[in-house]
């Protein structure tokens, strides 16, 4: 088992709640930063989520 594959989920799912805290929670130049980590940070433990179940998909 890869744990780059566990490590690329956390860092995902970090991104998504510390996305929606700042969105909401900080000043303007930081919520516009926060509500683009978000949907990145989805994307990503997506794809982390996807390697650990397939391994072999991109390849």
């Amino acid at each position: 088992m890869n744990y780059w594959h566990l490590i690329t989920i956390l860092l995902g799912l970090f991104g998504v709640f510390w996305g929606f805290w700042a969105s909401f929670e900080t000043r303007k130049p930081i919520n516009v930063i926060g509500s683009i980590v978000a949907p990145i940070g989805l994307l990503t433990a997506i794809i982390g989520t996807l390697l650990l179940c397939v391994p072999d998909f991109f390849s």
